[in-house]
C-alpha cells in the first residue's frame, strides 16, 4: 500500500470520526406523568388570566398552556372546568408561567462545547371566596453539542422538547394541587 492511499484513509477515518463526534445524540426527557387519580371532581374551577412572567426568553404561548393545562386538568379526573363562580366552593385559576433560556460557548478553535438550557416554571393559584392556594411546577431541559475545529452544530433545544418540558411543569404543579386539594 503506498503512502498517499494510506493517508487518504487515515484522513477519511478521521473526518468520519470528526463527524460522529459532532453529531448530537438524542436527547430523552423524563415524563412527569398524571394519572387519573379521582372517580369525580372534587373541584370545579373557571379559568382565569394566564400570564407570562417578567422571563418568557422561550418564547411560550399562553393558548398552548392554556391548551395543556386544561388537558392535564382533566385527565386527572380532580378538576372540573365551569363557566360560573357562586357560593358552591368554585375556583378561579390564575396561571402565571415564565421560561429562561441560557447559552455557553466553552472551548476553543480545536475543540469546544456548546450547551443550551431551559428552565420552565409555571404556577397556578386558586381562590374562592375562603381561600387562595398556589402549586408550582418546574422542569428543565439542557442540550449539548461538540464540535471539532469549528466543525458541527450548537446546540439547540427541538420544539418538541420544549413542549414536553412545558407539560412537565404543568404535571408537576397539577399533582401538587392534587395531593393538596385530597388531604384538605
Amino acid at each position: 500500500m503506498n503512502t498517499k492511499n494510506l493517508t487518504l484513509k487515515l484522513m477519511t477515518l478521521i473526518l468520519g470520526a470528526m463527524f460522529v463526534a459532532c453529531s448530537k445524540p438524542p436527547s430523552v426527557l423524563p415524563n412527569i406523568k398524571v394519572n387519573k387519580q379521582c372517580d369525580k371532581p372534587i373541584v370545579a374551577y373557571k379559568m382565569g388570566s394566564i400570564k407570562s412572567g417578567e422571563y418568557n426568553q422561550l418564547n411560550i404561548d399562553e393558548n398552548a398552556i392554556k391548551t395543556m393545562l386544561e388537558n392535564t386538568l382533566s385527565q386527572s379526573g380532580c378538576f372540573v372546568s365551569t363557566d360560573v363562580l357562586g357560593h358552591n366552593g368554585e375556583y378561579l385559576l390564575e396561571v402565571v408561567y415564565g421560561s429562561i433560556n441560557i447559552k455557553s460557548n466553552r472551548g476553543d478553535w480545536l475543540q469546544s462545547t456548546s450547551q443550551n438550557a431551559g428552565i420552565i416554571e409555571l404556577q397556578m393559584a386558586f381562590s374562592n371566596q375562603n381561600e387562595f392556594r398556589v402549586f408550582s411546577g418546574k422542569a428543565t431541559i439542557e442540550n449539548s453539542n461538540n464540535q471539532y475545529f469549528t466543525l458541527g452544530k450548537e446546540a439547540t433545544l427541538l420544539p418538541q422538547e420544549v413542549r414536553q418540558t412545558i407539560l412537565n411543569a404543568i404535571n408537576a404543579a397539577t399533582n401538587e394541587a392534587i395531593t393538596n386539594f385530597k388531604t384538605n
